[in-house]
């Protein structure tokens, strides 16, 4: 307990392992005289049993509850017991139209049913004049620890935010702390917000105080307390009743005991149970992503008798037989990946042919520095033999830290971990890795900034969002958005925003946009040509590019191969084209619109931070509008909405209604898995 000023407190007495499950003696008192009902498998006080009516009754009330707030009816149940609710309460709850009152059910309900691997959730509330009129009793119950915490002072000095230190201090280390309390104005004002924010460890789950019921601190021991205090006559100062107070709080951790496994009525099983507990860090998510990645970089050596530099793709309009290294493969056609090749060879190069190589667009191409200047340097210099395993070895890197930070948002938005799968399960990272392109590593960097700004620090958000842009410039429209609502949040709401209470928050777009400004500039006065080829930010009507890519995608499918001005569908740059390739031309477009609707519907009810909601609406925008290569050229489409598929996934895994959410997110794995079957082979 630290040392606020004001006023005797109680202790935050708490049990010695926070998360290890105890729970305390049935509080018959409380159900006799609150009309409530004994968990199950109990009997009722009076020896009798329930009303067969009204049991079915009830029973149907609790199944619908059940529906609308996503649990199963075992689940319901084991909550209805947990909360100690009434026949009238579940019917109360049943039957409300309110919007609020269903968010928050769903969203603090799988908090009392199982605490998050790493947390601990207390329930919190507060009571005035209880006891002497100007006293207030801060109480916390660890829901599933069942240790409570209690603090007293007078009502001209309760401070809710020094309630919350107090109880992130009393936590143990290393634990995220949840509390759920009810949403009275000083739960959820500027002082509270700005708390949060600067103790990212902390959340806080606010309910309706209509409905008090669902604090489940409110229905077991303030009764308590309440029932000491009538037995106990008048108090007239907060000297008195803190003793009675502590002494309850003393009594209560010290009847807390362990409490016995119990397996539901469909029986739920321990080697489940403890796969699930098993997996859900974000380095066994990684572990996986590592593997699978791995696979397919095996697959992709079997399929080329292990030469490595069949992941460059070199062509022989840029790579010159006999001239270029001996041991890079030249094919008849090549793709983007040579660019990076030449580059990582020389991160200085200063004319346009090199090395037996030439690059056909030399400042659009060194915009994009950082890949090439990764891979010099784990190669030792750009070494030639290495050069071709740096390259791969970035990207299944890369892949790895996209399926750590996608398990840590997942975590944190109350998921299991192996959901951060689908961050690095996007088709074109597939395509991106069989070939040596940035864009999974331009996507780990932006990932990592976005994450660094959630836990406000600014200087690794700010480096991250840095070489984000420096990778690929696409980034740029994600760092753009963070400006304009820091921008919005300053002229309109002052610092109660998060970026705007964040000391220093401005540099985080900054510094990014005026790093990749000076070397655009750089670049151009060097090579003496635009960074950005003519017609790539030429704009368009809304979706005119659209309509032709799925009129080229649909005439592919159902067998018009020739079709006038439209090139063929297929994944390589050679001049063939197979029917899976078609295929799954026709199935990226589907899933794009698929993901784009699916986050849209959950901008409202998804608590993602309003930078990564205005991130992807910017991005959706500079899709639709700008024409170039955006929708006409082969594949590119998919690398193009790389970074947008970042933040949607933000968007996404931190939505409500989790139906919307699921197909999407599993159509991703699905069309990777097409995709990797169909690029393994070199072209």
């Amino acid at each position: 307990m630290s040392g606020h000023d004001g006023g005797p407190y109680c202790p935050l007495t708490l049990t010695s392992d926070l998360r290890e499950p105890a729970a305390s003696a049935p509080d018959t008192h409380s159900a006799r005289r609150n009309g409530t009902r004994p968990g199950p498998g109990s009997q009722l006080a009076d020896g009798g049993a329930e009303d067969g009516r009204g049991r079915v009754d009830e029973a149907r009330h609790a199944a619908a509850m059940a529906a609308r707030v996503g649990l199963t009816a075992i689940e319901m149940a084991n909550l209805v017991a947990l909360l100690d609710l009434t026949p009238e309460q579940i019917r109360a709850l049943t039957t409300s139209r309110d919007g609020r009152l269903w968010r928050a059910a769903a969203n603090v309900a799988p908090l009392y049913l199982e605490a998050p691997v790493g947390a601990v959730v207390w329930s919190v509330d507060e009571q005035a004049g209880t006891g002497p009129a100007d006293s207030v009793i801060f109480c916390a119950l660890d829901v599933h620890g069942r240790g409570v915490a209690a603090w007293i002072t007078d009502s001209s000095r309760a401070n809710f935010v020094d309630f919350l230190e107090d109880l992130e201090l009393a936590s143990e280390p290393g634990l995220d702390v949840h509390c759920i309390a009810d949403d009275r104005p000083s739960h959820s004002d500027a002082a509270v917000r700005a708390f949060l924010v600067d103790h990212p460890r902390v959340g806080l789950h606010l309910v309706p105080q209509t409905a008090p019921w669902l604090g489940l601190v409110h229905n077991t021991f303030y009764p308590r307390i309440e029932h000491r205090l009538a037995s106990s006559g008048s108090l007239d100062s907060l000297a008195e009743l803190a003793p009675l107070v502590v002494g309850l709080v003393e009594a209560h951790n010290r009847d807390v005991g362990a409490v016995p496994e119990v397996r539901g009525a469909l029986g739920v099983q321990p080697r489940r149970a403890w796969l699930r507990r098993t997996t859900d860090h974000a380095w066994v998510a990684m572990a996986v992503a590592l593997v699978l990645a791995g696979l397919f970089v095996v697959a992709h050596l079997v399929a080329s008798d292990g030469d490595p530099s069949s992941f460059v793709v070199a062509g022989e309009s840029n790579a010159v037989p006999g001239q270029a290294p001996a041991s890079l493969h030249i094919y008849p056609l090549g793709y983007d990946g040579q660019f990076y090749y030449l580059l990582a060879l020389d991160p200085a190069i200063h004319t346009q042919q090199a090395h037996g190589m030439s690059l056909d667009l030399p400042a659009y191409r060194e915009q994009r520095i950082v890949y090439p200047v990764m891979a010099w340097a784990l190669s030792g210099g750009g070494r030639i033999a290495a050069l071709p395993w740096a390259l791969v070895l970035i990207n299944l890197g890369a892949m790895g830290a996209l399926a750590f930070m996608g398990a840590l948002l997942a975590r944190e938005a109350g998921r299991h971990a192996l959901w951060g799968l689908a961050l690095p399960a996007f088709p074109a990272f597939l395509l991106v890795l069989g070939k040596d392109l940035a864009e999974i590593l331009s996507a780990a960097f932006l990932a990592a900034g976005l994450i660094m700004l959630r836990r406000r620090q600014v200087a690794a958000a700010t480096a991250a969002l840095t070489l984000a842009v420096l990778s690929k410039e696409t980034t740029a429209f994600a760092v753009g958005a963070i400006g304009l609502v820091w921008l919005l949040q300053w002229v309109f709401r002052r610092r109660t925003g998060l970026l705007t209470t964040m000391r220093r928050g401005w540099l985080t777009f900054v510094v990014p946009m005026a790093g990749l400004g000076a070397w655009e500039l750089f670049l151009r006065l060097f090579w003496h040509a635009s960074p950005i080829p003519a017609g790539h930010l030429a704009t368009a009507a809304p979706l005119a590019n659209v309509g032709s890519f799925a009129h080229q995608a649909l005439r592919a499918v159902v067998g018009s191969h020739v079709t006038s001005g439209i090139p063929h569908a297929h994944l390589f740059a050679s001049a063939s084209a197979n029917l899976s390739d078609e295929v799954l031309y026709l199935a990226s477009f589907v899933f794009i619109v698929l993901i784009g609707a699916a986050t849209l519907g959950e901008l409202r009810w998804s608590s993602a931070r309003d930078h990564e909601k205005a991130a992807f609406l910017v991005g959706v925008l500079a899709v639709l509008v700008l024409s170039g290569i955006t929708w006409n050229t082969e594949w590119s489409f998919l690398r193009a909405v790389s970074p947008i598929w970042v933040v949607a996934f933000m968007v996404l895994i931190a939505g409500r209604r989790r139906w919307v959410t699921l197909p999407p997110l599993l159509a991703g794995g699905a069309m990777s898995l097409g995709f990797a079957m169909v690029t393994i082979s070199p072209p």
